[in-house]
């Protein structure tokens, strides 16, 4: 919907031939199915946003982001992606007030965020019982991780109220590196040729 069918093939051609992409959905791995869901939410908000703006594809991203959530907490990093999609698609509406656009931005994002709880919720049956253990237990240790490099479930002792920043920023670094070095120079190529794409068709007033 969003490209013709020749432009969403090669896209899904590159994204497919991904090492990363490709090595973890060989096997039955968190990461591969997360990308996809990852994928399938961002997806499905941009069609609702720019193409036809029926519920369906904001709840389609919304049930896809829950889903995400539910494979791997690191699927976290979707919202501020989210957050930054309605608001640049707010920045770039001219038929109305700014302040409107953001407001209309907002109570989608509320929509968006309303129905992910619910999805998690009801497809997380441990969410019926004990919620507050539950999400302790994921996000909990998501971030003892991310701070500490250990879980809290491996290493109770860990105090969440030690946790500072500055082990974070190193460990931000470290992926930063990452996706430096060990992305394709062809996916590089596809970034920068699609963020020049969406700058010239918006020069060209061809955008929606």
């Amino acid at each position: 919907i969003l490209f013709d069918v020749r432009s969403a093939f090669l896209t899904i051609v590159l994204i497919s031939s991904s090492p990363f992409f490709l090595g973890h959905s060989r096997v039955l791995n968190h990461e591969g199915m997360m990308s996809l869901f990852l994928l399938a939410s961002l997806l499905s908000m941009l069609v609702f946003l720019y193409i036809d703006r029926k519920l369906f594809f904001l709840l389609l991203s919304s049930i896809a982001a829950a889903l995400a959530q539910l494979t791997k907490s690191s699927g976290i990093l979707l919202f501020p992606i989210i957050v930054l999609v309605l608001l640049i698609h707010a920045i770039g509406l001219k038929d109305r007030k700014f302040s409107q656009s953001v407001v209309n931005a907002v109570k989608t994002f509320g929509i968006w965020l309303a129905v992910l709880i619910i999805s998690y919720i009801l497809f997380w049956p441990g969410m019926w019982v004990a919620p507050g253990e539950m999400l302790y237990d994921v996000y909990g240790n998501a971030i003892s991780y991310s701070f500490q490099g250990a879980r809290l479930s491996v290493m109770p002792g860990l105090d969440p109220s030690s946790f500072h920043f500055g082990d974070l920023s190193a460990r931000l670094q470290l992926y930063l590196s990452d996706i430096v070095w060990r992305t394709t120079p062809v996916s590089w190529l596809g970034f920068i040729l699609g963020i020049w794409f969406a700058v010239a068709h918006k020069r060209n007033g061809t955008g929606k």
